[in-house]
């Protein structure tokens, strides 16, 4: 018998399209706290931070939110994982990830939406406004950072962050030894015993292009995003901006950048503000969530193995 006949191959297409079709019925079906709820709570069990006194409260309460559902819609609930996360970004402000704050407000605004009379509504505008006023926020940094707009900020992280060298990796060559040696030189300039003012950074010549190219990118798209996130209109066109500009953001950014924790949260607040008319869009921005995964542990990591 042949178990990749035609026949064999069609009936198991036929069943996964089936299948398919009933997922995406049932998330277009969902009310939006169904799905933004255990998604922020599987992101509180993967990226809760590394400080002993808060990872473990946050992981707990990540647990106990899918052990008993109820909890999701109490607001004192979410309160109480955004004190947990804000502890955290308190006790290692210097050098908190941007995300951390996100989350944090973001289970405020979960917890403030569970106890307004539309829960739904309010989601829809908590998450608009807190992706609107993230990438304002943002953007008006770079615009007043020389070092961002002369692209020095990306030639500098592309040589010694190692959650941005996938870049240089992959569209400038530079090999892992020479991302190695700029830590380890890193590492003797803020030595206690050091002498050094300044030490030089290696890296392929393009890598200075390719930052310039990086710096317009990023301020046409996240540009685009604020525009059409602090749009205070709600046409047809201010919605399909705000999709297909997050979207194509964290389908492109993340694909270099391994800073999976801040795409995961946009993600979900860009779940969050999609109206029941256009629940459809929910599947990209779980398809474009799945993406990120991949970019974490799969192809894009074995693309950068090779490339080295």
């Amino acid at each position: 018998m042949d178990l990749f006949s035609d026949s064999s191959m069609g009936a198991a297409w036929a069943r996964l399209r089936s299948d398919g079709r009933a997922v995406g019925q049932w998330v277009e079906q969902r009310e939006a706290i169904e799905l933004v709820a255990p998604l922020t709570l599987i992101l509180l069990l993967l990226y809760p931070g590394v400080l002993p006194e808060t990872r473990a409260g946050l992981q707990l309460g990540a647990v106990a939110g899918f052990l008993y559902r109820p909890l999701r819609r109490v607001p004192a609930y979410w309160w109480a994982l955004a004190a947990l996360m804000g502890l955290y970004c308190v006790l290692t402000w210097h050098d908190a990830d941007n995300h951390k704050y996100l989350i944090t407000y973001w289970c405020v605004a979960v917890g403030l939406a569970c106890r307004a009379d539309d829960t739904e509504q309010a989601l829809r505008v908590n998450g608009r406004l807190l992706v609107g006023l993230c990438f304002l926020l943002a953007v008006g940094w770079k615009l007043r950072t020389p070092d961002f707009l002369t692209g020095e900020y990306y030639q500098h992280a592309m040589l010694t962050d190692d959650r941005i060298t996938r870049a240089a990796q992959l569209l400038a060559g530079m090999d892992a030894s020479t991302f190695n040696a700029n830590q380890m030189a890193i590492s003797n300039l803020k030595a206690y015993s050091s002498a050094l003012d300044r030490v030089a950074l290696d890296g392929p010549a393009v890598v200075r292009r390719l930052s310039i190219g990086m710096v317009a990118w990023t301020l046409a798209i996240e540009s685009a995003i604020i525009g059409s996130f602090l749009w205070p209109g709600r046409s047809r066109w201010a919605a399909l901006g705000r999709d297909l500009s997050l979207l194509t953001f964290a389908a492109t950014t993340y694909a270099l950048a391994n800073v999976g924790g801040f795409a995961w949260i946009l993600l979900i607040m860009g779940v969050a503000q999609v109206r029941p008319e256009r629940a459809r869009w929910r599947l990209a921005y779980l398809a474009v969530l799945g993406l990120v995964i991949l970019y974490q542990i799969g192809p894009m990591a074995l693309l950068v193995s090779w490339v080295g």
